[in-house]
């Protein structure tokens, strides 16, 4: 049965931070989680540039700072998880690696953490931490866009999950966790896999087309996974269009609680759900999990 024995919620003390704070409530009191906070004090901090650290310790108190960002980790959410397991960590350093590290040093079955939703170009020239977080993280993560429009609330289970997964041997491990997390919540899966449209060259009548790519993609995914998903309530599903999407729409359509996607390759033409991951959770009326 699935479990998160312990949960990391790095912080920045954002916005998106508080409103994801009512999924994590969520999730830890549902499974009855530790839930370890956990902020990352970047010094010198990002705004400066790489040369200006000396210059800038000699003007800031460093030790006035820590105290201040203790201070403030402690005070963070303190109303919101006030009947919960919370242990409070601070490290220095960059972010994502710090996120990363201690996800393993905690043993932690799960990090959450919001997106910031910043563009494609500044995630192209700045990159993210959530990001980065999402490529380098060993255990799962839990990640929304910074929205009050989420499709799904804060749930005490989680009724309908989707998972998005590609024709490769990845998908046996996503979706075997899928089903997992949809064994123990009772919960209705639906497995999906998403193709390109039709070439509008193509010589073939463009339903026809449709049909057999739909049918010969649901013959493969149902041939993969006959063996793996058993005891849910189980539905495959052919999606066309991009990966990010295909998966929005049939998120809605389906009203999913949350979506499950995992790793895919780094490149390659069975590699595009890694390709699309950011894009996909931008796009996700509900919240994502990477496994």
């Amino acid at each position: 049965m699935m479990n998160f024995d312990r949960v990391l919620f790095p912080v920045d003390f954002s916005d998106p931070c508080r409103r994801a704070a009512p999924f994590v409530r969520a999730v830890a009191k549902h499974f009855r989680s530790e839930l370890v906070m956990f902020y990352v004090l970047q010094v010198p901090p990002p705004w400066y540039p790489p040369d200006a650290a000396p210059e800038f310790q000699s003007l800031a108190d460093l030790d006035e700072l820590r105290a201040q960002r203790r201070a403030d980790l402690q005070n963070f959410l303190s109303e919101e998880f006030r009947d919960l397991a919370v242990r409070r960590e601070m490290a220095e350093g960059e972010p994502a690696v710090q996120i990363v590290k201690s996800a393993q040093q905690e043993n932690v079955s799960l990090i959450m953490m919001p997106t910031h939703g910043y563009g494609p170009l500044r995630v192209l020239l700045l990159g993210s931490v959530t990001a980065k977080v999402l490529d380098d993280a060993q255990c799962p993560v839990w990640t929304a866009v910074h929205t009050n429009e989420l499709q799904a609330q804060p749930p005490e289970r989680w009724r309908r999950i989707l998972c998005a997964v590609e024709l490769n041997t990845d998908a046996l491990r996503v979706v075997r966790w899928a089903a997992d997390l949809a064994r123990t919540e009772g919960a209705d899966l639906c497995v999906m896999h998403a193709v390109d449209e039709v070439d509008p060259d193509s010589t073939w009548p463009e339903e026809s087309t449709r049909e057999w790519i739909r049918e010969t993609a649901r013959q493969k995914l149902g041939a993969m996974l006959q063996d793996y998903v058993r005891g849910v309530d189980r539905r495959l599903a052919i999606e066309f269009g991009d990966p990010a999407s295909a998966v929005r729409a049939a998120a809605m359509r389906r009203e999913a609680d949350i979506v499950v996607i995992g790793r895919g390759a780094a490149n390659g033409p069975l590699g595009r759900l890694r390709t699309h991951t950011y894009a996909i959770i931008r796009q996700s009326p509900c919240p994502v999990f990477r496994v």
